[in-house]
């Protein structure tokens, strides 16, 4: 399995027995080249392409592999659901004569795949399970950051890969020490490396805490530890929100651009989420521009809103997360 870099400490152990290549695409095109030879290095039967973009197509395409399936447009375009898209299958009889893939929710991209070729479709996912050692390491590395892994706290993802899928940062400044106090619990605020200068000006803005923790990450992994022993999380549309559904953490998650019919997580069972969404005459967009750069879809959403969700989930909370741990 070829997965973005980033992603493969954690596919390693999602899925464990299966080869992962990661693949890192800097310079340009580094990783079409890198997908394309390992594609051909291994002499695939069967080669699947599973997302909607420019990369995956390429890489199918150039592989060499005698049967190719999934999404082989080259295309661009940074929201897929947004735009309908073919699934074909090449050099073997598909069980469906005619798959697509548009304005649905973007967790059925490889379900559609499956479709094509006939596999059962799986709609509730596995949670995602994390060997006791490797879980040991990650505790010990954010005990290392003094980030809290004991006793009661949440965990809180400010950040989107799109500034207009982000609550603002004064929205988060004004929740975060409420939310303390509701709960009673401690807080850990959490984005990647580029998001170092975001982190600080929501520390300015809040001041002085010593409830609230601030920890930037590339570690997916480390990240799921943490979550898992969260009582709950909150966090944009993004990446994080994925993540909590995999280790199965309650959650709110806050959306704006798309609508959680569009862009939620595919949830585990037993997991919840509760969807806040401001849907404004523009909505759902393409995300990667706003008019007037308002952002009201996100600017819509008030503090009460997420604090009263905060109060739900917390007071009919029971723990039906699967062991994480295995």
């Amino acid at each position: 399995m070829m997965v973005c870099d980033r992603y493969e400490e954690l596919v390693r152990v999602a899925l464990p027995g299966i080869d992962v290549i990661g693949i890192r695409n800097v310079p340009p095109f580094a990783g079409e080249i890198r997908g394309v030879t390992e594609a051909r290095r291994r002499a695939a039967d069967l080669l699947l392409s599973l997302g909607p973009g420019r990369r995956n197509g390429l890489v199918a395409l150039l592989s060499g592999s005698p049967r190719i399936a999934g999404y082989l447009e080259c295309v661009g375009g940074s929201v897929p659901f947004l735009r309908e898209n073919s699934v074909e299958g090449w050099g073997f009889r598909p069980a469906a004569l005619e798959v697509r893939y548009g304005n649905e929710p973007h967790a059925l991209r490889a379900l559609k795949v499956c479709r094509l070729l006939g596999v059962p479709e799986v709609h509730s996912p596995l949670p995602l399970r994390i060997g006791s050692d490797v879980a040991s390491r990650k505790r010990e590395q954010l005990l290392r950051a003094s980030v809290p892994t004991e006793g009661r706290y949440f965990v809180v993802h400010p950040f989107a890969g799109w500034i207009h899928r982000q609550w603002p940062l004064d929205a988060f400044a004004g929740f975060l020490p409420q939310a303390v106090r509701l709960t009673g619990a401690k807080v850990v605020v959490i984005g990647g490396s580029a998001d170092a200068g975001g982190m600080k000006t929501l520390r300015n803005l809040v001041g002085t805490n010593a409830s609230i923790t601030y920890h930037c990450s590339e570690d997916i992994v480390e990240t799921a530890v943490l979550m898992h022993g969260a009582v709950f999380f909150v966090g944009n549309d993004s990446g994080p929100l994925h993540l909590a559904s995999a280790v199965g953490v309650p959650s709110v998650g806050l959306f704006g651009p798309a609508s959680p019919g569009l862009t939620r997580p595919a949830a585990t069972e037993g997991w919840r989420l509760i969807s806040i969404y401001h849907q404004v005459h523009c909505s759902p967009c393409l995300q990667v521009t706003c008019p007037g750069d308002e952002r009201l879809c996100m600017k819509g959403i008030s503090r009460r809103q997420v604090l009263d969700a905060v109060a739900e989930i917390t007071s009919t909370q029971a723990d039906s997360r699967k062991p994480a741990y295995a």
